[in-house]
């Protein structure tokens, strides 16, 4: 093909057609060369010539994982920056368990502080906190929380100024439910609370009772929110004289004879770990948890009630992140 190249520019060249030209008709050959490559309009294929098979995992499904990680834990999509960082150290560790663990535990403990934002921990336990309040309060906005605490904190103060100290008593309670519904976020970032208290606090408040008007729907709705599961009559009996009177019951072989108390009992249980543990499957794959799975977190989790290590062991799965090795 070289040798018929260079007869034709020899010949153009002597019949001193210009070097335009000589470029023009070269390229027509090309384009005609190119199409005779072809057999009756077959796709001609060359022997030998495959490519090396790919086996790496593709840029997009690390930058998929990384998104869906911080969407996640802290409630945001990375900067550019995030990504191109995170994508970096997962492709230079080979998109190793660790490297996954020391991303989630970033997010989760990090508190240097993000340009534009908080810290990776704040954002981490602000975003804990949403899903807490989403699961069992509807998704209360601090101005319903206000809302609720504007007539109780006017009646405590008629109660007050009247000398009528029972009542006010009581709307003083009231209120410090409330007021520790929305510290909460701050005291299980600082430890001073676990995800036992939280829950706790969250179904035992004026907002919780006006979502689950009447004792027969709250014993339904706790067992339900924190367990997955209604409860069974001899459950419902033996608890609904302890919500409706405030009698001496029983629930779970222990004894109760008000709200706080039996609230207290269910957070405490074994069960409620299992509950959280199946709440952090389908919250991160949307799925329940087999038995073994459950099995092997309940090991750590019982004791130490460190959800953060339970979302870190999904987190890091091939299943979450979508890797297939």
């Amino acid at each position: 093909m070289r040798r018929i190249y260079s007869s034709i520019t020899n010949q153009l060249t002597h019949y001193n057609i210009s070097i335009f030209m000589q470029k023009y008709f070269i390229l027509l050959l090309c384009i005609f060369s190119l199409i005779a490559c072809k057999d009756n309009g077959k796709l001609v294929i060359i022997p030998d010539n495959n490519p090396p098979p790919y086996r790496g995992t593709p840029t997009i499904l690390i930058e998929s994982y990384v998104n869906r990680t911080f969407i996640d834990l802290v409630g945001r999509e990375p900067t550019d920056a995030e990504m191109e960082a995170e994508v970096a150290v997962l492709k230079s560790a080979n998109l190793s368990t660790e490297a996954r663990r020391n991303l989630v535990n970033k997010l989760q403990t990090s508190t240097q502080v993000i340009v534009g934002d908080s810290s990776y921990k704040i954002a981490y336990y602000k975003r804990l906190y949403q899903q807490f309040k989403a699961r069992l309060l509807e998704g209360a906005s601090a101005d319903d929380i206000s809302e609720m605490r504007g007539p109780l904190e006017y009646q405590y103060y008629l109660d007050s100024v009247a000398g009528n100290w029972a009542a006010a008593a009581i709307s003083k309670e009231k209120l410090d439910r409330l007021n520790d519904v929305e510290k909460s976020e701050f005291d299980l970032r600082e430890g001073r609370i676990d995800v036992r208290d939280v829950h706790a606090r969250m179904c035992n408040n004026d907002i919780y009772d006006f979502i689950n008007m009447n004792s027969f729907n709250y014993i339904r709705a706790t067992f339900n929110d924190l367990f997955g599961r209604y409860p069974t009559q001899a459950e419902f009996d033996q608890t609904f004289p302890v919500i409706e009177f405030n009698q001496a019951g029983s629930i779970f072989g222990q004894s109760c004879s008000n709200k706080t108390e039996y609230i207290q009992i269910l957070t405490y249980s074994r069960e409620f770990h299992e509950g959280m543990i199946r709440w952090a499957y389908f919250n991160l794959v949307q799925r329940e948890p087999n038995a073994a799975e459950v099995a092997t977190a309940m090991q750590d989790f019982y004791a130490s009630r460190n959800l953060r290590k339970v979302q870190s062991d999904i987190i890091a799965t091939d299943e979450y992140a979508g890797f297939v090795k």
